[in-house]
């Protein structure tokens, strides 16, 4: 045990400098103020979390349906971490790049592969914590509490993430092992994992639609047949939820008891099977990556051969570079490529659907709208299309990260025989390019569906442009001013680094912030202020991000001196 508790510790203090790396110059003191900087940003989110969840489970109680809510808690809290727990797998619990020092330390393999997993779990819990106490605590502010409901009720937070954990991370561990027999893995896990949230968004969409296409007093009929429905599905998809329900609605021990010990009997042979098959997955990989060295020349000599044709400038060659290495990461391509096919993604939406159309439906939040209210409100609404596509160009951040993610090769790109400005100007535009042609395609979607004018479509350009510019170029020039070059694991820089943390935070802020100043200008002066102000923030936001990136390269003589 004490050897389990240490090993855990290791890996809880190696997040935390994850999250603000330790760097030689430092002081204390500041680093101290990181920290605590970063836990009040997640502490922010996690409040913001726990009061939109709040909300609908208070929602659910008005509606004379708070039966659900243990339910629909214990489902939430034990599925909540399982798509973070499936993608942190790989690289925390195996693959990472320590792992001949790490077995060569005189701990037990089970207490080694235990301490990882207990890792993932603690995530998870925090996760499933934000996620269950909200409706936890409207059901009983609902319901008359008894003691052995709230025993019960305190019981789930703690149990509910154990199975689904380590089934997550069993099946993370099984895809792993099947990916590491093919050459192009990576891009088949991403190309799945990103089928699966386009169906996602189908999904959301074919809901919205029958929404949309029904009248205020369907809407009450369809939500009141919702609890029954949602109470009964989750019965029969996961069973143990309602185990646990019933622990907290009746008090019942028996049912506490059946929750409990399929947790702990679920998660102690997930960690016994993984445990045992260990040593031959990690060597699995490690044959994969020492196979990949002749074939790299092979690929090296057929791609000299070919490219002999065509040869590219350095420029082109960087550009080239950085998207094969976002593809070749699968946590950095799937942190990175959201923002793409959001910006799609939320065209194709409007142009199917159509913002009129759902406006003058006849109900917003149960608030009668008339045709010639609904045509008075329209110019508002659009006036937001911009900071919607704002909300996606900050979600690009391959660029923010890109000198990190070099690593310890990051010396190979230090000593090319390429311009200072060339070397963050062709990262810049690995990103710049894509977004902006994923932008340039939906506003025409939008225009040919005559949802945007060419005055709103301007202004998603310029807005959506100038957000990306700004986050985008200011993470960078952190990330240039002090790369970690030290990571072990890439979700190091790709999820906790202070770069890609200060775009997409900050990035938040200002386009929240912003979006509702044009808002209000407009209902205060008129639609013709709202305009000025999307293109003025626009114009200027581009220009800072234009500025930002040439202070940067001019303060920058040598790229990780």
């Amino acid at each position: 045990m004490r050897t389990f508790l240490l090993l855990t510790r290791v890996q809880a203090r190696g997040m935390l400098n994850s999250f603000v790396p330790v760097r030689s110059g430092v002081a204390q003191g500041k680093r101290r103020g990181r920290i605590a900087l970063t836990v009040c940003g997640f502490l922010l989110l996690a409040a913001l979390m726990m009061g939109y969840i709040a909300i609908i489970a208070w929602g659910f109680a008005k509606m004379g349906l708070a039966r659900v809510l243990p339910v629909l808690a214990v489902a939430m809290g034990s599925l909540v971490g399982v798509a973070f727990t499936f993608l942190k797998a790989n690289g925390t619990l195996f693959g990472y790049r320590d792992y001949d020092l790490v077995m060569s330390l005189p701990v037990s393999r089970r207490a080694l592969v235990a301490s990882r997993m207990a890792t993932l779990i603690g995530s998870s819990a925090a996760l499933a914590l934000c996620a269950m106490l909200p409706a936890c605590i409207v059901y009983f502010l609902t319901v008359p509490p008894q003691a052995p409901s709230i025993f019960a009720a305190i019981a789930s937070l703690a149990l509910a993430p154990l199975a689904p954990t380590a089934l997550a991370t069993l099946a993370a561990y099984a895809v792993t092992w099947i990916a590491s027999r093919f050459h192009h893995a990576n891009l088949a896990f991403i190309a799945l994992g990103f089928a699966a949230l386009l169906v996602f968004i189908g999904g959301s969409f074919a809901l919205s639609t029958n929404a949309n296409g029904s009248s205020p007093t369907e809407v009450l009929q369809e939500l009141g047949q919702v609890g029954t429905v949602l109470e009964s599905s989750i019965s029969h998809l996961y069973p143990p939820a309602a185990w646990a329900a019933a622990a907290i609605t009746e008090g019942s021990l028996a049912s506490l008891a059946a929750f409990a010990s399929f947790s702990l009997v679920v998660s102690s042979a997930c960690l016994e099977i993984m445990q045992r098959r260990y040593i031959a997955l990690n060597a699995s990989l490690a044959a994969r990556r020492r196979k990949a060295l002749p074939g790299y020349t092979c690929a090296a000599k057929a791609s000299a051969a070919h490219g002999s044709s065509r040869a590219r400038t350095p420029f082109w060659a960087i550009v080239h570079k950085e998207l094969r290495t976002l593809i070749g990461i699968p946590a950095y391509a799937f942190n990175c490529l959201f923002g793409y096919i959001f910006t799609i993604g939320a065209a194709l939406f409007l142009g199917v659907t159509g913002l009129q159309n759902f406006i003058a439906s006849g109900s917003i939040n149960g608030i009668d709208v008339t045709a010639s209210q609904a045509a008075e409100m329209i110019g508002t609404i659009r006036l937001l299309l911009p900071w919607a596509f704002s909300f996606c160009g900050i979600m690009c951040t391959s660029s923010v990260i890109s000198l990190s993610i070099e690593g310890r090769a990051a010396w190979l790109m230090a000593t090319a025989p390429v311009s200072t400005r060339t070397m963050p100007g062709a990262k810049l535009a690995s990103s710049a390019i894509p977004f902006g042609a994923s932008l340039v395609i939906a506003t025409t979607i939008l225009v040919a569906s005559e949802e945007a004018t060419p005055l709103i479509a301007l202004e998603c350009l310029l807005v959506g442009l100038g957000a990306f510019a700004l986050w985008v170029c200011l993470g960078m020039s952190i990330d240039v001013r002090s790369p970690n070059l030290s990571w072990m694991n890439p979700q190091d820089v790709v999820k906790r680094g202070a770069p890609v943390n200060v775009c997409i935070l900050g990035g938040l802020v200002y386009t929240f912030a912003a979006g509702a100043s044009v808002f209000g200008l407009s209902f205060s002066i008129g639609l013709g202020a709202g305009h000025i102000a999307n293109i003025a923030l626009g114009a200027v936001t581009l220009g800072l991000g234009v500025l930002i990136f040439r202070r940067t390269v001019a303060k920058t003589p040598a790229l990780y001196a």
